[in-house]
């Protein structure tokens, strides 16, 4: 074989990398779209593979079944997730560090990568079969930040700190979702002008519920005390 010949060999290898390559990403994005909005048990691999204009075969070639493709989706966005959320991360002073500034590095990376992603997420958080997944996936870093909330609350309780930093990071997640268009709609209705940016409200709405005054401190102590 002359050197034009494995040239031109390798341009085809190449076009059909670039081919899969974008058939990957095409399956990938109408996945993520579906699963948001119809809930991962409501999309089948048909469903999936007609939105990408691809058959079947080829989501199975590329990603095997709907569990296989599930759990690429969700460590692919992780990982960009991670990319975004670790510079925030590590930015953080902590001589000067709010509460707030805490929520705004859990809200803003997730608002970065798109309403459907945010879908997802809430799919995935919801389904008792892969949630599970999806709490490994971000252990790491949620860990970094819930010590620096409870750095920067140290008059809450071990115990209270932990249950608000879950809850907000479920109701983040569930807020940015599907969730989003019920907020939206039912705000409108109780005023027709709502002036408040839906972010930023929701970034002081976390933000003010992590650091609330405990309704039953006094149990709380003296369930502490006695143990």
């Amino acid at each position: 074989m002359n050197n034009a010949q494995l040239a031109s060999k390798g341009d085809k290898v190449a076009g059909r990398s670039e081919e899969g390559a974008a058939t990957r990403r095409r399956i990938i994005s109408a996945a993520e779209r579906l699963f948001g909005r119809n809930g991962i048990d409501g999309v089948s691999i048909r469903d999936i593979a007609t939105s990408a204009k691809v058959n079947s075969a080829a989501t199975f070639y590329h990603f095997g079944t709907k569990d296989d493709l599930v759990l690429a989706i969700l460590k692919l966005r992780a990982a960009e997730l991670r990319q975004r959320t670790q510079p925030i991360v590590s930015s953080l002073d902590e001589a000067s560090l709010s509460v707030r500034q805490i929520v705004e590095a859990l809200v803003r990376p997730m608002i970065d990568m798109g309403k459907n992603y945010a879908a997802f997420s809430a799919a995935v958080t919801n389904h008792p079969k892969y949630q599970r997944y999806g709490a490994q996936e971000f252990e790491k870093d949620s860990l970094v930040l819930l010590e620096h909330f409870m750095r920067t609350a140290p008059q809450l309780p071990a115990e209270v700190a932990v249950f608000r930093f879950a809850t907000t990071q479920v109701l983040m997640v569930q807020a940015l979702g599907n969730l989003r268009q019920r907020i939206d709609y039912w705000r409108r209705h109780l005023h027709s002008e709502p002036e408040v940016d839906y972010v930023e409200g929701l970034i002081d709405f976390l933000a003010g519920g992590l650091v609330a005054p405990i309704g039953d401190a006094e149990r709380i102590e003296s369930r502490r005390t006695k143990s």
